[in-house]
């Protein structure tokens, strides 16, 4: 918490929503790197979940699943960033930080971002392209392999998990990650996701043309189709919006399980059973009466 605290003092808080908060996890060993990365980049603020071994400034629980991890990095940020005042230049009274933040990305460790056209590392760019006042979407994703040079910016139901863009008031769209099964594949959680964003809210990922999630090892993961149990964790988690099934084939491209639209339909909003029943649930987790 001191180190957010140093971080953000010198920033004005003039009302708006100016913090990007980065969310990850995985070996104590990728802590300081990303801490660097992350550091360097103004109104960055930076959560790190360990799971094998303590390091300082970073989040220890041991031998977390996929999705334990994920809850556990983005319900520690919520609360700490809840917790904590920041007392701008402008304003003689505190403001929350958690109610400066503009996105929260969720990334893997062995993400990095690229530049489309140059190839290059492109992390600050991307960065001052969320904190840019016009970009206002509410979830993002950056190109993936499967994605061509010269296509334009797009918007897709499916996007590779290994790094999501959610604006503050969308978080609850994504998490708290379900639990259910989750001894049997990290990868029945991402389709559970593309099911319900099917369902919720089709075409909610804008990709950008100008950036490129550059992580070839996540495209070799294994990942297979196991219908039962995603439609089980559907079923179990938002059964009102049920009953479930799925129609998609093994054959379908990855990460594509709809059609890409080159513009949204007027602006793409969250189906309101929808937004009531993750917003609830949502609540529920942070506040401590529901448990994924």
């Amino acid at each position: 918490e001191n180190q957010q605290r140093k971080k953000t003092s010198s920033i004005h808080s003039d009302g708006r929503r100016h913090f990007i908060v980065y969310l990850s996890q995985g070996p104590a060993s990728s802590y300081r790197r990303l801490q660097r990365r992350f550091d360097s980049l103004p109104n960055a603020i930076f959560f790190y979940h360990s799971y094998d071994q303590d390091c300082q400034g970073c989040i220890f629980q041991p031998k977390t699943t996929l999705p334990e991890g994920r809850n556990l990095v983005l319900k520690h940020a919520y609360m700490t960033l809840s917790g904590m005042n920041h007392t701008g230049l402008e304003h003689s009274e505190p403001l929350r930080l958690v109610d400066q933040v503009k996105y929260y990305i969720m990334m893997d460790d062995d993400v990095e971002i690229q530049c489309v056209r140059s190839r290059r590392d492109c992390w600050l760019e991307y960065h001052q392209m969320l904190l840019d006042s016009r970009t206002t979407w509410p979830l993002l994703a950056p190109k993936f392999y499967v994605d061509a040079d010269d296509e334009p910016t797009l918007y897709h139901t499916c996007r590779d998990d290994s790094l999501w863009v959610m604006r503050w008031d969308y978080i609850h769209m994504l998490y708290p990650y379900p639990t259910l099964h989750q001894e049997k594949t990290w990868n029945i959680y991402v389709q559970a996701v593309w099911e319900r964003f099917k369902r919720c809210f089709p075409n909610a990922f804008l990709t950008h043309k100008g950036y490129r999630n550059v992580n070839a090892r996540h495209g070799d993961y294994p990942k297979g189709l196991r219908k039962g149990l995603v439609v089980e964790i559907l079923n179990s988690e938002y059964p009102a919006l049920g009953p479930w099934s799925i129609n998609r084939t093994q054959r379908e491209r990855p990460f594509r399980c709809t059609r890409a639209l080159r513009e949204p339909p007027v602006q793409s909003e969250v189906d309101p059973a929808c937004k009531v029943l993750t917003e609830q649930r949502f609540e529920r987790w942070i506040n401590g009466t529901y448990t994924p």
